[in-house]
């Protein structure tokens, strides 16, 4: 198979063309203010509703209330539907352009992730392998350290109890006394000789382990991602409901009030009274 060509996008071509849209500040008219801080003083004045002249004026202003949350409604829904319009357009373009490229995308993102998982299980396994290999090494080193101390010290205390035999500085102590530093500085080549062997042993570790490990390119990272699947969701909610998001289905129970029942398990249900201007 032929390299494939990295093409990249430049930062001045357009994917999706669409006209301007005015740049002009969209806020609320004078008018409109003035109305809303009008309503609302109005409103501030009623405080009780005792008898049927309160009630009329307080109906009255609730009519008046209403035609203007109408009004307002009216005009959010007549200014934001042609930019509701452009931006369900705009998705439809942009999904139909990036749909088969995003597909692609991840059918070829799961055979490199195969495959780079099936390097990082290797390299893992040989880093295991190492390491085992790296303990095994130290643990017969310091069985050898621990022979070759014990031997040394036997040795030491033997030549110590033959040279205190003789009167000291004589010849005889002498030669024994040099025959023991000989033996403490053959003992110190032996500790070196051991150290050594570990010291190589762990380089060759960390050496090999560092090889084992896959190339990254530039731009690539692996990272393992949670991934879940809903297998018995009533389990779950059963085990951990923190972990479940419940939600009332309103409407539908409203619903089923109007016909006429009366109890749900977990709800209660009751009828408020309210009264409503048109």
């Amino acid at each position: 198979m032929q390299p494939t060509t990295l093409i990249e996008p430049a930062q001045t071509v357009h994917l999706i063309v669409a006209p301007a849209i005015d740049k002009g500040k969209i806020q609320i008219s004078i008018e409109g203010q003035r109305l809303s801080d009008e309503l609302v003083q109005k409103a501030d004045q009623i405080v009780e509703v005792k008898d049927d002249a309160q009630k009329t004026v307080a109906l009255n202003l609730m009519k008046t209330m209403k035609g203007f949350l109408n009004t307002v409604e009216g005009a959010r829904t007549d200014i934001k539907k042609p930019f509701l319009e452009m931006g369900k357009l705009i998705d439809g373009l942009a999904k139909k352009l990036s749909e088969p490229v995003q597909t692609k995308f991840n059918s070829i993102q799961v055979l490199v992730s195969k495959y780079e998982f099936q390097l990082q299980q290797e390299a893992e396994r040989i880093r295991r392998e190492q390491e085992a290999e790296q303990r095994r090494v130290e643990a017969e080193a310091q069985a050898k350290l621990d022979a070759a101390e014990k031997e040394f010290a036997a040795k030491v205390n033997n030549l110590l109890a033959k040279r205190d035999a003789f009167p000291a500085d004589s010849a005889r102590w002498k030669a024994v006394d040099s025959q023991i530093s000989m033996l403490y500085e053959h003992q110190g080549r032996t500790r070196e000789s051991i150290a050594k062997v570990v010291e190589q042993r762990i380089e060759e570790t960390q050496a090999t382990i560092a090889l084992s490990a896959p190339d990254k390119m530039k731009g690539q990272s692996n990272r393992n991602i949670p991934k879940v699947e809903i297998v018995d969701l009533h389990a779950l909610y059963k085990a951990r409901p923190e972990l479940v998001d419940l939600s009332l289905k309103t409407t539908m129970v409203q619903a089923l009030m109007r016909e006429g029942v009366t109890e749900l398990p977990g709800l209660k249900l009751s009828w408020e009274f309210q009264v409503s201007v048109r």
